[in-house]
């Protein structure tokens, strides 16, 4: 069965509730947070992040331990330029970069080069740099 985030979103609110302390909520999220990872499936939406970037991407091939994540087209929707309020819509790219992603026992989390990659899409470009 597949572990979403509407149940990862409930757990964690379970989770503030009975803390606020960062370190004590990954504590009590870790488990959750694997299930959800491991649930994830070919053509799941993810987001790989950079420093302060993110690209969003799909996954196009997936092993127990190794994502395969295509960068996906990322067409801004908002009028809002160089800010940081930054809406999208997504696109495959048959052309886009893939990242190879491994999954790291320590974090619980799928790590491409040092960089986490999270469940869902998201897009984001840093302009103060």
């Amino acid at each position: 069965m597949k572990y979403s985030m509407e149940e990862y979103r409930k757990e964690l609110d379970k989770a503030h509730e009975i803390t606020c302390l960062r370190d004590a909520i990954d504590e009590i999220m870790a488990s959750y947070r694997e299930k959800l990872y491991q649930g994830l499936e070919v053509g799941d939406g993810v987001t790989v992040h950079l420093w302060s970037d993110a690209h969003a991407g799909t996954i196009i091939r997936r092993t127990k331990s190794t994502l395969w994540i295509r960068r996906d087209r990322a067409i801004r929707t908002d009028n809002y330029g160089m800010s940081d309020c930054q809406d999208y819509r997504y696109e495959p790219d048959e052309n886009g970069q893939i990242f190879v992603a491994h999954w790291s026992r320590k974090y619980k989390c799928f790590i491409w080069q040092d960089k986490t990659v999270s469940v869902g899409r998201h897009e984001y470009y840093d302009y103060s740099f």
